[in-house]
């Protein structure tokens, strides 16, 4: 049953591929899309689909896999299901990092944000020390808030170049061309290096105690996973900004859909992740044509219901 449910997301993330490529102020033709994917040779829309649209929609499915399973990841670890990189602070982290960079040391924006966000992470981690449920949030948000303080005051003193690091903190693939999207390729290395980690995962989950019995090394495992998942998501962070909730919202569903087990459960939030994340920048491009509305608020629309909604039910059955 299962590989049926994997081949249509494979289906579906594809064909959100393709309306990625069609939809935008100049709507393209799917039979120009067709003959530029499998013939190379998009006509009269050639230089539109090969230098905007295609390194865009390239860039948008692999942020959105790195976020989901991230998003996976930090729950399945913290035992959380509100645990995401974007509510712990790891994002606001990365954003920090990437600013620093951006103003100060513009050839080292990847590491800039790994480093800001994995000190992040390490924060976090330190202060909610028993994992438990409000501690790991309220720790998480509050770090967030001050990073996100710290990131307004410097772009405050460096007001000539705030408007365009403001502009791509919000989350945005305006800037995607082929030069982002090969980076983003780093995305799936990484992904497969965490995906290695599935059945350890699927043990850690029962806790701590349990995965020793076992044989397994939790603390190195957790160092590992997590400074894979933290180097995605910077990476995600340093070439599009801070896109939250999807890291939240996909593995939830891709959980209601295959299960707990990590085996099934990474791969498919990674799908859903590429899909939603597609789904969410087509309508950041159309629904204030012909402007662009950044996709970090279009994905909080929909992510903040339902965190509230996960906020309420652990209320009502913790």
């Amino acid at each position: 049953m299962r590989y049926k449910i994997f081949i249509f997301l494979v289906f579906l993330s594809f064909f959100m591929f393709i309306l990625e490529v069609m939809i935008g102020p100049v709507k393209i033709p799917l039979r120009d899309v067709v003959f530029y994917i499998f013939m190379d040779n998009g006509e009269k829309y050639d230089i539109i689909v090969d230098e905007i649209r295609v390194p865009r929609a390239m860039l948008a499915c692999l942020v959105g896999l790195s976020l989901a399973s991230a998003g996976a990841v930090f729950q399945g670890i913290f035992r959380n299901p509100m645990a995401e990189p974007y509510i712990l602070g790891v994002a606001s982290g990365a954003a920090l990092g990437a600013t620093v960079s951006f103003l100060y040391f513009k050839d080292f924006f990847i590491l800039s944000s790994f480093l800001f966000a994995i000190a992040t992470l390490a924060v976090v981690y330190a202060v909610a020390k028993d994992g438990e449920t409000n501690t790991l949030l309220l720790a998480g948000i509050s770090i967030s808030l001050l990073l996100s303080a710290v990131t307004s005051f410097i772009l405050y003193l460096n007001s000539k170049e705030a408007t365009v690091i403001i502009f791509t903190l919000m989350g945005t693939l305006s800037s995607a061309d082929w030069s982002n999207a090969k980076i983003s390729l780093l995305l799936l290395p990484i992904f497969v290096a965490t995906y290695i980690f599935s059945r350890e995962l699927n043990i850690m989950t029962l806790g701590d105690e349990h995965a020793k019995t076992t044989g397994v090394d939790v603390d190195k495992i957790r160092k590992i996973v997590l400074a894979l998942t933290t180097l995605s998501t910077s990476v995600s962070v340093s070439l599009c900004g801070i896109i939250g909730f999807v890291g939240l919202i996909t593995p939830h569903i891709a959980r209601f859909i295959v299960g707990q087990n990590f085996f099934y459960l990474l791969p498919a939030s990674a799908l859903l992740g590429a899909i939603l994340l597609s789904l969410a920048d087509i309508f950041s491009r159309t629904i204030v044509e012909p402007a662009e509305m950044p996709i970090g608020i279009v994905t909080t629309f929909f992510g903040v219901p339902f965190f509230l909604y996960l906020l309420v039910k652990g209320r009502k059955y913790g």
